[in-house]
């Protein structure tokens, strides 16, 4: 009995047992004995609670808390190739199969990591032969490119995945056309376009695309003009080369630089437009750029002549200039050098030296200019560091003959009679030890007050010398005109003063005699010469003796001032040049030596700021 009833008993534990392991072995899918297994393989193995690489034990661990949830989704990559352009899309990866515990510690524990020799970049040329004989907005083939994770593995081996981050190109032996590469835009895909740097180069960002072990991405590359509108239809060729690639490895983010492989440089891509005129090509040309006169120092660099340039009809391209003189004094000898530059970017176009009053720039690159628009030329001299005595000075001009210029769709050069010039230049004039002069308006006083028998200030003006070289003042002239007031007995001398400030403090003594000109004008001859050193501001102030004109107005009182320059050169001693009647005189103390008996005295003449403009002072 006692034995039967062991038996009975034994019977159902064994069923009991069976139907549970029937059950589980049923909802994991597995064979019983193979989730059995892995069950005691993934809890019972010493190894699942230690490895020497914290990143696969934080893997392991991460999983573990997910199981039996586990599903890897990774979100659909999208890769932007510039701030600037649209998205480019792969397809995503996805994992959505069940994860086993067991397996993927197995796989993390027998990761090889990949090496930058796993991702190879793939190029094949695609441009055609036949050069490109219309400027339009039409892509140009240049490559196809695969980007290849070619890690090969065994199946029980893991190999980590290879994130593409950028790609860089390059345009190379460019000529003609292609000289300027921001004419030109990357295409990618057929579709999305990215801008070329002025050095020629484009780098793609791919924000990390995921290439997993055995996959690959593709895409084309092609080129086209941005603007075919303003893009001149000029000859020219130019390749495209693949200069690097970047990526990183996804465990460990280690830098990958990716093996280049195929033709990484392409054929060349010719361009040979057709003739393309709407009419006969007209070149114009205008003085917009006013550049003014001046009084120039030995030694310095000043721009002397601007011209804006026009094409209508057609592209054109100016390949040469000539500049001359047209006072014909010695510019030779006066210069050292002219250099032409780009009024848009500066870029030095070509440089000369004078030679027989003129100087023949032959431009480093060529100037284009699309039809209908505008380009603008600046021409910088260098004055020499001794400048020959004599008559310095000197007015540029450019004829239609000195301009060479070159139709782009013809290959022809312009002639002059389609060449309408209108150069406004301004005359310049170089003094001959190196010293310079400018006048300019100080703060004025908070208007004026009127004192009877006595000299009040009204008037302030600073004179500067911003050269390396000392120099005099010999003349100051005023054109002083009252309102509402008048000088005691009649205009005279005694009623003005002209007095140098230091500071706030006026300085005693007679600096300057006040002599009566024609009409308003009064002139200061300095009892001696008033030096002004280099790299400084002298300022004076000017007095007036007034009274009251009896019914009038107080509130409408007023002194209008202005100084007053000089319509033509002289050079003289201060004697002479005073004696000539010219109305300002400074002196570049060129002479050796000098004094108020040399030669090197000189007329108001170019002079930065002369004559003024008219400041008017209220009454207080």
């Amino acid at each position: 009995m006692k034995n039967y009833t062991k038996i009975v008993i034994g019977t159902f534990l064994v069923t009991l047992l069976w139907g549970s392991f029937d059950q589980v072995s049923a909802q994991s899918n597995l064979g019983g004995w193979s989730y059995w297994k892995n069950w005691i393989r993934s809890h019972y193995s010493p190894s699942y609670r230690r490895t020497d690489n914290p990143v696969v034990r934080e893997r392991y661990l991460q999983s573990r808390r997910q199981w039996p949830y586990s599903r890897v989704e990774r979100p659909e990559q999208s890769t932007y190739f510039s701030e600037n352009t649209r998205r480019i899309r792969f397809s995503p990866t996805r994992n959505t199969e069940p994860q086993n515990l067991a397996s993927q510690y197995e796989k993390l524990q027998n990761t090889f990591y990949s090496s930058n020799r796993d991702l190879v970049v793939s190029a094949i040329p695609t441009t055609r032969n036949q050069p490109v004989t219309i400027i339009d907005n039409t892509v140009i083939p240049v490559f196809e490119i695969g980007v290849n994770n070619r890690a090969q593995t065994s199946q029980s081996q893991f190999r980590e995945a290879i994130l593409l981050r950028t790609m860089t190109f390059q345009m190379v032996t460019n000529s003609g056309i292609a000289q300027n590469p921001e004419n030109f835009d990357l295409v990618i895909n057929g579709d999305q376009t990215f801008s070329f740097e002025s050095n020629g180069s484009v780098t793609i960002d791919f924000l990390n695309a995921r290439i997993a072990q055995g996959e690959d991405l593709s895409f084309s590359v092609g080129l086209k003009v941005n603007d075919p509108e303003s893009t001149p239809n000029q000859r020219g060729a130019l390749k495209l080369r693949i200069v690097r690639a970047s990526g990183v490895t996804e465990i460990r983010e280690t830098d990958v630089n990716p093996f280049l492989s195929g033709s990484t440089i392409s054929p060349f891509i010719t361009f040979e437009p057709t003739i393309q005129t709407t009419g006969t090509p007209v070149l114009s040309s205008q003085t917009t750029r006013r550049i003014l006169g001046e009084n120039l120092s030995a030694g310095e660099k000043a721009y002397v002549l601007g011209v804006d340039l026009s094409a209508h009809f057609d592209d054109m391209v100016v390949e040469e200039v000539t500049v001359r003189d047209i006072l014909g004094n010695n510019i030779d000898a006066s210069t050292r050098g002219i250099t032409a530059l780009d009024g848009q970017t500066g870029t030095v176009l070509g440089s000369a030296f004078f030679s027989g009053g003129q100087a023949h720039i032959k431009f480093f690159r060529n100037l284009e200019i699309p039809r209908e628009t505008d380009r603008s030329i600046i021409f910088q001299i260098q004055v020499a560091s001794r400048v020959p005595d004599g008559n310095n000075q000197f007015k540029l001009d450019i004829q239609p003959a000195d301009l060479i210029v070159t139709s782009l769709s013809n290959g022809r050069e312009v002639p002059d009679a389609n060449k309408n010039f209108s150069i406004d230049a301004e005359t310049f004039q170089i003094v001959q030890s190196g010293g310079s002069i400018g006048i300019f308006p100080s703060s004025q006083p908070n208007g004026f007050a009127v004192i009877p028998s006595t000299h009040t200030q009204v008037y302030r003006l600073s004179i500067a010398n911003p050269s390396q070289q000392n120099i005099s003042l010999g003349r100051i002239s005023l054109d002083v005109a009252l309102e509402g007031l008048d000088f005691p007995s009649g205009r005279s001398a005694d009623d003005f003063d002209l007095r140098e400030i230091q500071g706030s403090r006026e300085i005693s003594g007679t600096q300057f005699i006040p002599t009566l000109g024609a009409g308003n004008t009064v002139r200061f001859d300095a009892s001696n010469e008033i030096p002004i050193p280099r790299n400084s501001n002298v300022e004076f102030v000017l007095k007036l003796r007034m009274e009251d004109v009896p019914g009038s107005n107080p509130g409408s009182d007023a002194v209008s001032v202005r100084v007053l320059g000089d319509n033509t050169f002289g050079k003289d001693t201060l004697t002479g040049l005073r004696l000539s009647g010219k109305n300002f005189i400074w002196s570049d103390r060129s002479a050796q030596p000098h004094t108020t008996t040399s030669s090197d005295w000189l007329s108001g003449y170019l002079v930065q700021g002369l004559p003024s403009n008219t400041v008017v002072i209220r009454r207080q």
